[in-house]
């Protein structure tokens, strides 16, 4: 399954309600460099992806 992009995620751990922007902020590609502070959600977007994957995820909507 290739991830494209995070429609909502919601309540989890720094993201509370987020929403991907309808305009502005492009697709994943087939790579991908996300970058930023510390406790900015980089770890957050790769737990959220391994725990869609084996299909754990409530609050994380692909």
């Amino acid at each position: 399954m290739k991830i494209t992009r995070f429609q909502t995620i919601r309540d989890y751990r720094i993201f509370r309600n987020f929403l991907w922007p309808a305009t502005g902020l492009p697709d994943f590609a087939r790579f991908n460099l996300i970058y930023g502070w510390n406790g900015a959600g980089k770890t957050t977007l790769s737990t959220s992806s391994c725990t869609c994957s084996n299909g754990s995820a409530s609050s994380v909507i692909l």
